[in-house]
């Protein structure tokens, strides 16, 4: 009645090994950054060094533009002293009397909370990084800070910039 294939194990276990060769998507999620080797360390040798980041957009660029743009760097511990940043962190923050509003990952403005607990959002790049700010943002004056992560968790030092979008 129904013939069978007589290839058919040796086609799935041809598209069984090919799926699991295959190399990840952009898509994957990954519990943890890649750690990109940085050349030869020294022996014993152990990242402490913090990363460091800059804001190079204007405060009446990033406004009009609705872009806040910079770079970031990370020396590392290597023998070429070459380090990797893992990503850029922003927080764009209105402040509303003694607390302050955050901007989400939805480019609106949340509920006013606790200035002491900021909502971070992810930079797009890492040597040179943009944040574009959202249009979905009232009018007013913002105060947008920035932090950089390397692969060691090492945190430099928040850079900030006052945005008033008009």
């Amino acid at each position: 009645m129904f013939k069978r294939f007589p290839y058919l194990p040796v086609l799935v276990a041809l598209v069984v090994a090919s799926l699991a060769a295959a190399p990840a998507m952009a898509t994957d999620e990954v519990t943890a950054p890649p750690i990109a080797p940085s050349g030869p360390t020294a022996p014993g040798c152990t990242d402490t060094s913090k990363p460091s980041v800059t804001i190079s957009s204007r405060s009446s660029d990033a406004g009009r533009k609705r872009v806040v743009r910079g770079t970031s760097s990370d020396r590392g511990c290597g023998v070429a002293g070459s380090g990797s940043v893992s990503y850029v962190a922003i927080s764009v923050q209105r402040k509303q009397g003694k607390r302050c509003r955050y901007m989400s990952s939805k480019g609106k403005l949340s509920s006013a909370k606790s200035c002491a607990t900021p909502v971070y959002l992810r930079a797009h790049g890492v040597g040179k990084w943009a944040f574009g700010l959202s249009k979905k943002l009232p009018r007013g004056a913002y105060t947008v800070h920035v932090h950089a992560l390397d692969s060691a968790g090492n945190v430099s030092a928040q850079r900030s910039l006052r945005v008033r979008v008009r």
